[in-house]
């Protein structure tokens, strides 16, 4: 198991801030300008501006770091590291100007499906997540089919119980799509709460599930679980902040 090393904000805000063409040219990638966009050739559905990217194809869209994670197999840790070196293979890297829009849209859960068929099957076995782990997240809340697109939707609670974010991943494996549900305050991503003293952090919420399921037999429920969404440390700060109890924080690597 790997252990979680921390970054200040001001790391991760630096990071996550790196120009995008930076990146590009530091590994030999060509782009083009598309209006007031560019446009990667390796990946026409790919469109960025400054630290910011929108892959209209998948859905995927973030700063930098995700970037980094998504299209070249990172780890976030790893995407950290990278991006705050001084130069990467001989290129130093700009940080971007590009002021993020603070409007944010209604924050509002999907419709849920009747049935949670097509989410089951997915997990069970595309992905091999045991059905107790899944059917203990459906039961709370956290977990559950959407009504029009059948994806999986992994909600994120505050301490009140208030859904807060929720995330989407597409259950067909020829259709890939994952994105987070408008609105969401990531700092509420996808979470479980045990009460121990331990926290288990992880990038996205099936490998959160995948954990789980390898370990359900050592009375996991007692412990507590985050996935942060890639490069969301602040919902690490804020749980941490929201639970002191907790002294232990270790980072899984995915499944």
């Amino acid at each position: 198991m790997s252990k979680f090393i921390p970054f200040t904000e001001e790391e991760i805000y630096q990071a996550a801030h790196t120009e995008i063409k930076s990146i590009l040219d530091a590994k030999g990638e060509k782009y083009e300008r598309s209006g007031t966009e560019w446009l990667w050739e390796a990946n026409h559905s790919v469109k960025f501006r400054g630290h910011v990217f929108y892959d209209h194809n998948t859905g995927d869209k973030g700063t930098t770091i995700d970037f980094l994670c998504t299209f070249f197999n990172m780890r976030f840790q790893d995407a950290i590291c990278t991006l705050n070196c001084r130069d990467y293979n001989g290129i130093e890297f700009e940080r971007s100007t590009l002021k993020k829009d603070r409007k944010r849209r209604p924050f509002a859960l999907p419709g849920k499906s009747r049935n949670m068929k097509r989410v089951y099957a997915y997990l069970m076995q595309e992905r091999r997540i045991d059905s107790e782990v899944i059917s203990f997240f459906v039961h709370n809340r956290s977990l559950y089919e959407s009504a029009n697109t059948h994806n999986a939707v992994f909600v994120g609670y505050d301490s009140t119980g208030k859904a807060k974010a929720a995330f989407q991943k597409g259950t067909l494996t020829e259709k890939p799509y994952r994105g987070d549900v408008d609105g969401s305050d990531k700092e509420y991503f996808f979470n479980y709460h045990g009460g121990s003293e331990r926290l288990y952090v992880f990038e996205a919420p099936i490998d959160m599930l995948s954990f789980i399921s390898l370990h359900k037999e050592k009375g996991w429920p007692k412990h507590n679980y985050l996935a942060l969404g890639c490069t969301d440390l602040p919902a690490l700060l804020r749980f941490l902040s929201e639970y002191p109890s907790i002294h232990q924080s270790s980072f899984v690597p995915g499944q």
